[in-house]
């Protein structure tokens, strides 16, 4: 069955009233509340001064959010082809896109690359190979195993290394002419301690300084991932300040300066 979706902010005149309009309205359906979108991007700029934000498409692809986004200048994150497709149809510069999942169908490398998309993540020597064949030359993101403590739903068992491997996985992949370009880590989605942030930027910074002592070249980015809560009806959430001061203070620690990101889902749609 087909679902019936309104964009709050873009209701005919006169709004919505949802305690009488919706008796009429076919179900299943969806309400977009994209001013709470937008308030939602502002709240996790003002909480990450410096960071530039890129939306993880997964956590609600609808073309609707991704414009919105796009006008309150995000960039994106995609894991699949799928979520590729919908933004290039709206039309998102591929400069703004990069591909975080680390495993990847060697035909969505293919996609992203002609499209213009430039970096990628990966966690693995396979990938390497995937990569330097379907998208030669691209700048790529290790991936960095975490603990999970904190969220609900962890993902240290399916994506990620250690700090030592993830060194030499970043010079293999010097080695097949792909570009070193940075770390990146997820600590899980919906996290509620604040300090979660603390010990994987702690390994991205010894895989940014040895990667520079063994190999004489340093990183460009450090991306902390998404993992930043939506407050739920039965969950005691922690303020966006908290997590804010936490992962500005980790950052601080890194021994030279890198572009940020944090590629945030359901703290900006939930």
């Amino acid at each position: 069955m087909p679902t019936d979706t309104i964009a709050l902010s873009q209701a005919a005149a006169p709004p919505l009233n949802p305690e009488l309009d919706l008796v009429d309205r076919p179900t299943p359906l969806r309400m977009i509340d994209l001013e709470a979108v937008s308030a939602a991007y502002s709240s996790l700029r003002a909480a990450l001064p410096g960071f530039k934000i890129h939306y993880a498409t997964k956590a609600n692809p609808h073309p609707e959010i991704v414009n919105t986004l796009d006008r309150c200048g995000a960039g994106f994150e995609v894991a699949s082809g799928a979520e590729l497709q919908i933004l290039l149809e709206c039309d998102i510069e591929a400069r703004n896109i990069m591909f975080g999942n680390p495993v990847k169908a060697p035909l969505d490398i293919r996609d992203a690359y002609d499209a213009g998309v430039a970096c990628f993540s990966f966690d693995s020597a396979s990938e390497i190979v995937k990569l330097a064949l379907e998208a030669p030359g691209s700048a790529v993101c290790i991936r960095l195993a975490t603990t999970g403590s904190g969220s609900r739903f962890t993902m240290s068992k399916r994506c990620g290394v250690g700090p030592h491997e993830a060194v030499e996985l970043l010079k293999l992949a010097r080695n097949f002419g792909l570009v070193p370009f940075g770390c990146t880590f997820h600590v899980g989605s919906q996290n509620t301690g604040p300090r979660s942030w603390d010990q994987p930027v702690e390994d991205c910074a010894f895989v940014m300084s040895e990667f520079e002592r063994l190999h004489g070249s340093r990183l460009q980015m450090l991306n902390i991932g998404g993992g930043l809560p939506a407050q739920y009806k039965e969950d005691q959430v922690p303020p966006l300040e908290d997590y804010g001061s936490s992962i500005l203070a980790s950052v601080e620690r890194l021994s030279y300066p890198v572009e940020l990101v944090a590629a945030p889902g359901r703290a900006l749609v939930a």
